[in-house]
């Protein structure tokens, strides 16, 4: 026989009559009742609470999302950064990240571990223009009666000489403007990203050598104007030739502008006349032409003209030696046998060709190529930040959501209380109305 547990029996009746109370209890839940309530203001009370419920349920789990959802911005200080520090930060933090320099302004020297300018092969070689100078000075006697004023003999330890000169300007040039550069001030308020610090700093530098070069070449071109516009007679007799009569007595010296390019060009109406440079025999007959070197009205014209190409050939240096006595009536040989061995050029460094002429290669300050490494290590320790700010954005902040709804939903609820049964009140009295 089976034993009947009496509590069994009663479970689903309690369980029943509990959902019952509990349904009978929301049903008539009212939150706006008071002591002048009547049966005809409950229902209305009633309908206001739930609307009033649903409003706050509805807008705190709006404010929630809101809150919970949107990025939140928070400002951190870090004392006493390190590089270490920063480098970390800016690979997160690029774009908020700012820390202030301790020094506004820094000299570039500072951070800047070397800036060297590595010269043409013409102004590098050792004694490159003072062999030549010496290998043809034996054509600058008073007694080389032969030589004409325009053959390259008579005037190519001026040559030589101008272009060790300017070999030697352009030296100093770079020295002294390397020297200002180095003490200019590079003015930074906060530290830069370790690449936008190179790509302005490599900017400033080829600004700076490009300037340098400029202004190099525009002393040479103000040397030609001044040149050009006085008409200076050369010492050397390439522009004008000089004519005597040797039997009038007291004759005077007649001075004609020399011709150039088969004399389709004067240099009494241009300075820019020039054909290739050669020796000649006595009669003026050319005997030899030289690769590349021109001549013409003034010097300056004649060496931005040229080509030293044949300087690095090894052939034509020979030819050109063994011509060097072409014409003298004399069977004596004036040049001294020296072994010049040629120019050594490098094209994969080099900025040029060997068959450039002197005037690009000029206008770059004869500068084959720049080098210069910059330390950004030195750049921060000099600019010592004192601090690191940046800006960190997170969502789902718990805090800031609980801080915020508790602010919102106190004056959220009050103002429900007072807007909810005002607005039932106005529905029921609309209904009323219509259905009168």
């Amino acid at each position: 026989m089976t034993d009947i547990n009496p509590l069994d029996d009663n479970l689903p009746i309690s369980n029943t009559s509990t959902i019952i109370r509990i349904r009978e209890y929301v049903s008539k839940f009212n939150i706006f009742q008071n002591e002048s309530s009547t049966n005809n203001t409950q229902r209305q009370e009633i309908l206001s609470t739930r609307l009033f419920i649903t409003l706050v349920v509805g807008f705190t789990t709006i404010l929630c999302l809101y809150t919970g959802l949107v990025e939140r911005t928070t400002t951190i200080t870090i004392s006493n950064s390190s590089l270490l520090t920063d480098t970390s930060l800016q690979e997160s933090y690029f774009d908020t990240l700012e820390c202030p320099c301790s020094h506004l302004s820094i000299p570039y020297n500072e951070f800047i571990i070397f800036m060297n300018a590595t010269f043409h092969p013409i102004c590098t070689k050792k004694n490159f223009t003072s062999i030549w100078f010496q290998y043809f000075s034996p054509y600058q006697q008073t007694s080389i009666w032969w030589l004409q004023t325009d053959d390259f003999r008579h005037w190519s330890i001026l040559f030589f000489n101008f272009l060790q000169k300017y070999c030697e300007l352009a030296s100093s040039t770079v020295f002294n403007a390397m020297e200002q550069f180095n003490l200019e001030l590079f003015v930074s308020s906060e530290v830069m990203s370790p690449i936008l610090f190179e790509t302005k700093i490599h900017t400033t530098i080829q600004l700076f050598q490009k300037s340098t070069a400029i202004l190099f070449f525009s002393q040479l071109q103000m040397f030609h104007g001044i040149t050009e516009g006085n008409g200076f007679i050369s010492t050397v007799g390439i522009n004008m030739n000089f004519q005597v009569d040797r039997i009038a007595l007291n004759a005077p010296i007649l001075i004609k502008p020399k011709t150039y390019s088969d004399g389709t060009c004067s240099c009494g109406t241009s300075i820019n006349c020039v054909e290739l440079a050669s020796f000649y025999n006595i009669t003026h007959h050319k005997v030899y032409t030289i690769e590349n070197i021109y001549t013409g009205c003034y010097l300056l014209e004649s060496i931005l003209h040229s080509s030293l190409s044949c300087f690095f050939s090894n052939l034509c240096r020979i030819d050109l030696m063994q011509a060097t006595n072409l014409g003298n009536p004399n069977t004596q040989e004036l040049g001294y046998v020296i072994d010049i061995p040629p120019l050594e050029f490098s094209s994969a460094n080099s900025n040029f060709k060997i068959n450039d002429t002197i005037k690009p290669i000029a206008s770059q300050l004869f500068i084959d190529f720049w080098s210069s490494e910059i330390s950004y290590e030195r750049y921060y320790n000099a600019c010592e930040p004192t601090h690191c700010t940046y800006l960190y954005a997170r969502r789902f902040d718990v805090l800031y959501a609980l801080t915020v709804f508790l602010s919102v939903i106190n004056g959220l609820s009050v103002g429900l209380r007072s807007i909810v049964p005002t607005m039932v009140q106005l529905v029921y009295k609309l209904r009323n109305r219509l259905c009168s």
